[in-house]
């Protein structure tokens, strides 16, 4: 947990410290005056932070409601980067460090944790003393900690000049970028210029190919550089893919980085780019000539990279260039099988072309007439008609009758006919009021089809008529 715990201090539940096997912490460890003194690495102790207390100065920018403070110093003997440890047997410590005197603490980038178990590494110079605090989420629980202390060595790919090769695709690699340094000749990526801590990979295709990098840490920032110059091919934060075409015998850097605050472990996925598969595709159901077909356009293209470019054929004589995927409509004016050709192309350069077929269907039928009697008396018998009318396919259409009743409508009547094209079918029904019908009776007429098919013009397919009622 790296970002800074003040953000979610709302998690008053957390808890801390527990550790191993050892007495209580020396005297003057609870305060930042008397904090134990570490003269050499590696270093390991076990202290009770149960009895301790948190002075009022103590710093709280890495979780506001921690207490029970337990004090530690170091100071850096030589440049390099020293790994923190904390253990416990239950709870959740949090561990944080500094530099600067009391009252004017300053606190060292990325080092603000509550991940017991975890090494937390950090960059030291060469007579710098740096002040780690362990402190208890939910003091009442605190208990005994374990804190450890060694000096590690800069990532081995720290350095473009030792960049890490990458032997073929796919291929994964883990790192720290805790233990990555700011160099001061680097450019830093354009899509994300805080990117300063960096480690860098090397890939020289034995054929040419697409290859596509990607990280699993959300906050690192990948980009991709070429020739002597390390000219940037692409920049991609968040997870992002990143995109670009390998030529043979080219040599193609690729550098993975974040700010000192977000510097943590982090892996990183080479692999072959794949080819886009465009596609333009419309609903479920065929589309009408009644209202625009609803097209929904995709590149294909799993490492989401932007489209610059595109082309759709609509297969009816016209077509429209775009610069983005999603919904296109689209009027066509017949019934038939269209043919749908995309041709897309993304912003690293790959480019393809995808068909597929597009039914247009219009199917309509419409209540002409619905008839029922404009007078009626309880316990009488009466007859209601609809009648429908096709201009499109030969269709069975079912019409139902419902009678409206206090905000519902029960089916009072069902029938099912065939109704030829260009042919008006009438549908008879007949109804005995009752006493509950008394005033005026609403009915209404609904036609459709069988699922799935679909009227391209539905307004048309109801129809109401009122009767009046006496006794």
């Amino acid at each position: 947990m790296r970002p800074r715990l003040a953000a979610i201090a709302a998690a008053a539940g957390l808890v801390l410290l527990t550790p191993g096997t050892a007495a209580a912490a020396p005297p003057g460890a609870d305060d930042f005056d008397d904090a134990v003194a570490i003269t050499a690495l590696p270093f390991e102790q076990t202290v009770d932070a149960g009895a301790a207390t948190a002075a009022a100065d103590d710093p709280r920018d890495c979780y506001w409601y921690a207490g029970k403070s337990v004090w530690f110093s170091y100071t850096a003997q030589a440049d390099g980067y020293v790994q923190a440890t904390l253990t416990d047997v239950a709870f959740t410590p949090v561990l944080s460090a500094y530099t600067g005197t009391r009252g004017a603490l300053v606190p060292v980038p990325g080092m603000c944790a509550m991940d017991t178990g975890n090494a937390e590494t950090f960059p030291v110079t060469a007579g710098t003393t740096y002040h780690l605090l362990v402190q208890s989420a939910y003091p009442p629980y605190a208990g005994e900690v374990t804190l450890r202390l060694r000096e590690v060595p800069v990532a081995p790919n720290d350095d473009v000049a030792a960049a890490e090769r990458v032997p073929g695709l796919p291929t994964s690699s883990t790192a720290d970028l805790d233990r990555a340094s700011v160099a001061p000749d680097e450019v830093p990526p354009s899509c994300d210029p805080s990117a300063t801590r960096s480690v860098w990979y090397s890939y020289t295709p034995t054929s040419a190919r697409w290859v596509g990098v990607r990280t699993g840490h959300g906050s690192a920032t990948l980009s991709v550089h070429h020739g002597a110059g390390l000219s940037e091919v692409d920049c991609e934060t968040e997870f992002g893919w990143a995109v670009f075409r390998a030529e043979v015998g080219e040599t193609y850097l690729i550098r993975v980085a974040s700010s000192a605050e977000d510097a943590i472990r982090y892996y990183v996925d080479f692999r072959t780019a794949p080819a886009l598969t465009p596609r333009a595709a419309g609903s479920y159901y065929p589309e009408t000539v009644f209202r625009p077909a609803a097209l929904y356009l995709s590149s294909g293209d799993s490492m989401d990279q932007p489209v610059v470019s595109a082309h759709l054929d609509f297969g009816d004589g016209t077509a429209t260039d775009l610069t983005h995927m999603g919904t296109v409509e689209h009027q066509y004016t017949e019934d038939g099988d269209y043919t749908l050709t995309l041709s897309v192309t993304t912003s690293d350069g790959r480019s393809a072309t995808g068909t597929s077929v597009l039914r247009v269907e219009s199917h309509d039928v419409r209540i002409s007439t619905f008839t029922a009697p404009e007078k009626a008396r309880v316990d009488t018998t009466k007859r209601l008609t609809v009648v429908v009318t096709n201009t499109r396919y030969d269709e069975q259409v079912t019409v139902t009758l419902r009678k409206r009743t206090d905000g519902w409508e029960p089916a009072i009547g069902t029938l099912t006919q065939t109704v030829p094209k260009g042919a008006t079918v009438t549908f008879p029904f007949s109804y005995t009021f009752g006493p509950d019908d008394v005033g005026t009776v609403t009915f209404d007429a609904v036609a459709a089809y069988p699922w799935p098919a679909e009227d391209g013009n539905p307004d048309d397919n109801t129809a109401t008529a009122t009767t009046t009622v006496g006794p």
